[in-house]
């Protein structure tokens, strides 16, 4: 094959494996698969590792439930049990259903993502071992991995570091569950052939692990190549995993998005598609555009006091994964808005009134992944201001938007019609999560400004990690981006107050 074709091959692949139409069908076909697996085991409820197994799970069907396990904890020679990702809030929750189905995928060239082959079952070693430690029950020690994927090498490896993460896991501040039957995973994946058997009194929790995707060159999985569009049957090319790097081929649809209106968009011609996409991506956004007052309105329906109930501290970032309520103090309190620019703006400072009360304040962090520099500063700005009024009254730190900021100049240049009950916002899910990404690091910084205080230690590495797991452990779709972790580094560890 000339280097002319080869290059051209290669374009059409490519083009092939990003096409939107083979993307959904693809999608839709891995999960009719998930549908037969999760019929089979009813009682288990379905549960989507995220992100990619989002696509495969329909939500009026499967479980809110998160999960996240990364394929990369799973790579070989790469193995690692990240305490920011424990996933322990998952463990509860699986004792409390009896046992789950886990769904993911996985792209060309293997039966199963390593995420499902590797990281949850090493994840449910470790978390065996670590409660039989703790708790002194008898929990099953075994690492179970399939063996048909994964090889006795490769396992004889990934043994000899669970005593440290073990280790790691009980000498961290996270709180372990309790469980009274171990974790115990299995492994299903479109080839194969006899489904396990999983007595309803079990010894043990059953974690299955289902791969959607088929593997594609593999002569036992049966490679879906056409589809009904109304009358005609239509051609196209399977793309395993399909639902992953969405951010390369989706065109702003959501699975949530594709679940509410998978009969219409696997109905639509091809080259209608991006249209119809294009349409309930505009619609969606049109819809989440609600007049709701900035300073009222905006809350969740729950506000947790951190680290504890009774602190002056409160969160208002969205239902974390835990019972604690606030218990407020009679005070009035102050609530502060975050929200992060690429660049700050000129007329206002870095911590600004939204209202000639004091009561509702705006906090402008920079990029840390753009100009490190005044990322630290803003960052410097906002804890000296916010642990200030924390000596005199409870302060709420709540997710912000471009209405603040616009009510934030506007009041600074002394206008009249600035008025912040006038502004209009209030977080969607994807809102609160990306806000939750840029508050965590604040809060992080926060907190280990207010122990040292009560302590007068110094801040080491140790005492950041331990309230970046526990913020992680409440939202565990919101781990900080690492560019502002090590920001948060610079400014408490060169700091000596």
């Amino acid at each position: 094959m000339s280097e002319t074709a080869r290059a051209a091959r290669c374009i059409r692949r490519h083009t092939a494996q990003h096409d939107l139409f083979n993307r959904i069908h693809s999608i839709a076909s891995d999960q009719s698969f998930v549908k037969e697996v999760a019929d089979h085991f009813q009682r288990f409820p379905v549960i989507p590792n995220q992100r990619c197994g989002n696509w495969y799970c329909d939500p009026s069907t499967s479980s809110d439930i998160y999960a996240y396990f990364k394929s990369t904890d799973g790579h070989t020679l790469k193995w690692d049990f990240n305490l920011r990702r424990s996933n322990l809030p998952f463990a509860g929750h699986i004792r409390n259903a009896g046992g789950i189905i886990l769904v993911d995928s996985t792209r060309r060239g293997k039966r199963m993502p390593d995420a499902l082959s590797k990281t949850v079952p090493a994840w449910c070693t470790v978390i065996n071992r670590a409660i039989a430690s703790k708790y002194g029950t008898p929990l099953e020690p075994s690492l179970f991995l399939p063996p048909a994927i994964v090889s006795a090498s490769e396992k004889s490896q990934i043994e000899a570091l669970i005593p440290t993460w073990v280790e790691s896991l009980l000498s961290s501040s996270l709180t372990l569950p309790a469980l009274d039957e171990p974790l115990r995973p299995f492994f299903i994946h479109p080839s194969t052939t006899t489904l396990p058997v999983i007595p309803r009194d079990a010894a043990y929790l059953p974690v299955i692990c289902l791969s959607a995707s088929r593997w594609v060159g593999s002569h036992s999985d049966d490679i879906p190549t056409f589809t009904r569009i109304g009358k005609e049957t239509v051609g196209f090319e399977y793309v395993p995993g399909a639902g992953d790097d969405d951010e390369l081929w989706a065109r702003g649809l959501t699975p949530k998005l594709f679940h509410e209106h998978r009969n219409t968009l696997l109905k639509t011609p091809r080259d209608e598609l991006c249209g119809v996409v294009e349409e309930l991506v505009m619609g969606k956004l049109v819809a989440s555009t609600v007049d709701i007052n900035l300073c009222e309105s905006s809350r969740s329906s729950m506000i947790l006091g951190y680290p504890a109930p009774d602190s002056r501290l409160a969160l208002d970032l969205g239902l974390p994964l835990c019972n604690s309520q606030w218990e407020s103090p009679m005070t009035e309190a102050i609530t502060i808005y975050v929200v992060q620019v690429d660049r700050l703006p000129k007329e206002i400072a870095t911590v600004a009134s939204l209202d000639s009360s004091g009561h509702n304040r705006l906090v402008i962090l920079s990029n840390p992944r753009g100009d490190g520099k005044r990322y630290l500063e803003s960052m410097s700005a906002a804890l000296e201001a916010i642990q200030g009024l924390l000596e005199w009254q409870p302060v709420i730190i709540a997710p912000g938007h471009q209405t603040h900021i616009d009510v934030a100049v506007a009041f600074a240049g002394d206008q009249r019609h600035a008025d912040s009950s006038q502004s209009t916002w209030t977080p969607v899910k994807d809102e609160w999560i990306s806000s939750r990404k840029v508050i965590l690091p604040l809060i992080v910084a926060l907190a280990c400004r207010l122990d040292q205080r009560k302590t007068d230690e110094v801040i080491n590495k140790d005492t950041i990690a331990s309230h970046v797991q526990r913020l992680v452990t409440l939202w565990p779709d919101s781990n900080p981006p690492r560019a502002a972790l090590k920001r948060v580094n610079e400014v408490l560890m060169s700091d000596p107050r």
